[in-house]
């Protein structure tokens, strides 16, 4: 439910120091395999599967599957520090200040032409505290300031209204609502049903949130 990617981009190598942000609540960081569990955690969020088009899983913690599905979270933490390198795709891992504990992601997708994308989620147990609004303005930051680029774009399905908040909390403007713009493609029980896409727009000379 993206755009397709035009190509990678130049950003810092993965384990430079310019890549750890925070602020007094949240910290953010490249993936780690030790966030693999983070990984699994939010791969079972039934909510984060409704707004992904992801497939329905058992719970986080299922006994029976669980070494399968954290030896899969691994790879994807492999993967994504592989797409970091290569300019693809610029994945943060939302982490507690404090404790470490892990809470969600947040990433940048590169567009071409100064533009990208921005996109997060937040696990199910630590939604509702301003996490992703904080994780967003932090990204923003770093797209802006460390990437160079000029424009940021945050699609969202028109009926996550709680992304939509995010987006307009963090200084984005709502550009226009494109109906019926996509479909589920993948998986039950929402398989066809059609959505109305939400696009909103952040530039570098913009205030932001």
């Amino acid at each position: 439910m993206s755009v397709i990617n035009p190509g990678p981009e130049a950003g810092p190598r993965i384990d430079s120091p310019q890549n750890r942000l925070r602020d007094d609540v949240i910290a953010l960081a490249p993936p780690e395999l030790e966030d693999a569990a983070t990984v699994l955690e939010w791969d079972a969020d039934s909510e984060i599967q409704h707004w992904y088009d992801w497939p329905t899983t058992p719970p986080a913690d299922d006994p029976q599957t669980y070494a399968a599905r954290l030896a899969a979270a691994e790879q994807t933490v492999r993967s994504q520090r592989a797409s970091w390198d290569a300019g693809e795709q610029f994945t943060f891992v939302i982490h507690a200040a404090t404790t470490g504990e892990g809470l969600g992601w947040v990433d940048l997708q590169p567009r071409g032409s100064g533009r990208g994308n921005v996109a997060y989620g937040v696990t199910a147990r630590h939604r509702g505290k301003g996490h992703a609004t904080r994780a967003v303005r932090l990204a923003v930051s770093y797209a802006f300031d460390v990437l160079g680029w000029m424009r940021l774009d945050l699609a969202t399905v028109a009926d996550n209204l709680a992304s939509r908040a995010v987006a307009l909390k963090t200084g984005f403007h709502l550009e226009g609502v494109l109906r019926s713009y996509g479909a589920y493609e993948r998986y039950q029980p929402l398989l066809g049903k059609r959505f109305d896409w939400a696009i909103h727009g952040l530039l570098s000379t913009d205030p932001r949130g």
